[in-house]
């Protein structure tokens, strides 16, 4: 049991630190690779026309910069409070991988699950509508979700082998 509460925790702490990475990538490509990549060339000619043009294509393209920051502050603080999240819920597991605390283990890890997978798929989502140079964030997010799905199938063993009186379940 002490083997298999260890291997949920390294799921726990690999999600977690995958989603916090990956939003961090999006706020630099938010802010670095998003903008020079989607402006487009001047047109040619010139006047006012031109440059009230040019200049509603700019806010356009800093006000979806803005929104991608946004997400991807968002996405930090759930991966932070994810990252916080397995922490504490190591701390609530003995040496000899017995729960402590089995009502605040298991909402610290349904929350945390929760809002990694919802966070996660809406970011491979956004992904799909962006460019190309956004590429390492929807694969971080997607390992992101394997990581929770493989702990959310790990967890209910280990909770099953809680339950059964801490009979050991085959590693």
């Amino acid at each position: 049991m002490k083997h298999l509460s260890k291997k949920l925790f390294g799921l726990d702490l690999a999600g977690a630190l995958c989603l916090t990475v990956g939003m961090i990538y999006l706020s630099v490509y938010s802010v670095k690779l998003f903008l020079p990549a989607a402006m487009p060339s001047a047109p040619e000619g010139g006047g006012t026309e031109v440059a009230i043009a040019i200049f509603g294509v700019t806010f356009a393209l800093a006000v979806v910069a803005i929104f991608l920051l946004l997400i991807s502050f968002i996405g930090m603080a759930i991966g932070l409070y994810s990252l916080i999240a397995a922490l504490c819920c190591r701390r609530k597991v003995n040496a000899e991988g017995r729960l402590v605390a089995k009502k605040s283990y298991l909402a610290l890890q349904i929350t945390s699950s929760a809002l990694q997978t919802v966070v996660a798929c809406f970011t491979i989502v956004l992904a799909f509508s962006l460019t190309p140079l956004c590429f390492p964030m929807p694969v971080l997010c997607a390992a992101c979700l394997g990581c929770t799905a493989a702990g959310a199938a790990l967890k209910f063993r280990y909770l099953r082998a809680q339950a059964d009186g801490g009979a050991s379940p085959a590693q």
